[in-house]
């Protein structure tokens, strides 16, 4: 009789990790990721590394120009995203 040899590790986050790895994304170690939450384990989204990239990776167009997003621009799409997380958490 065959034992059932799966493991979560090396069938499926291993080979998701290893694909991302060959798209460019960058691997950070657990350590790392606790870092950047500020050790808070709430914090799902890494805010310095998301503020970075919405900054190089972002632009709009007004008036036939392209702008980037500015640093204000992106801190308050966190600042609302936390107030509508709160205004939807705290009702009783």
């Amino acid at each position: 009789m065959k034992m059932n040899t799966y493991t979560e590790h090396t069938d499926s986050q291993k080979p998701a990790i290893d694909l991302l790895r060959k798209m460019d994304y960058q691997y950070l170690s657990a350590e790392a990721v606790e870092n950047e939450r500020g050790e808070i384990r709430t914090h799902v989204l890494l805010e310095n590394i998301l503020s970075d990239q919405l900054a190089k990776i972002n632009d709009f167009e007004y008036r036939d120009e392209t702008y980037k997003f500015s640093q204000s621009s992106i801190q308050s799409a966190f600042e609302m995203r936390y107030f509508h997380y709160k205004s939807t958490t705290n009702k009783n």
